[in-house]
This record gives structure tokens, sequence and C-alpha cells, in this order.
């Protein structure tokens, strides 16, 4: 964590730590390194949908469930939009 921070503050990629990741604003990754996590991230929820995993947590899914993802990770998503939609709210009102 100690390297992650120190990287971060001095504006370079966490991950390659050569590159400047001031291109992408509000992100610690150089666009190289975005990309290849993106690419990742994507492939691995398609293979996870394909071999009926959740493709947030990996957990096996039900053979009769019909969302990618399981009971608890949609609960979880839930409590976390539903937290949003309130400071999103709050925020409103404190700005009128």
């Amino acid at each position: 964590m100690k390297d992650y921070q120190y990287y971060k503050q001095r504006k370079l990629c966490t991950s390659c730590h050569r590159k400047d990741s001031r291109t992408i604003s509000g992100k610690s990754l150089c666009i190289a390194c975005n990309k290849r996590q993106l690419d990742y991230s994507k492939t691995r929820r398609l293979i996870r949908a394909e071999n009926r995993i959740c493709i947030e947590c990996g957990k096996p899914l039900p053979e009769k469930e019909q969302y990618k993802t399981c009971f608890s990770c949609r609960i979880f998503n839930a409590e976390r939009c539903a937290e949003y939609r309130e400071r999103k709210k709050a925020d409103e009102c404190a700005q009128a």
C-alpha cells in the first residue's frame, strides 16, 4: 500500500511505475495499463458468464438462475446504489 501511495502522489502509473498517469483524469494508471486492465476484466466476465459463475465474486450459480450475478452480489449492489442515490439527493438539497 505504501508503494501505491508513493507512485500515485508522484502522478506515476501504479502498475508499471514508468508512465505519466495524468493523461487519465482521476485515475492512477497510464492509458496502456488501464486498457490492459479493462480487457482483462471484460474477458473474465465473459468466461464467468459462459461457465455459469457469478461475474462479480466467482461463486457458482444455481442451474435455473437467470441472472449473471449471485443473490448476495445483487443485494450488495442494490444497497450500494441506494446509498449513492441518497448521497446524490442530499448533495442536490445542499446546493439548492
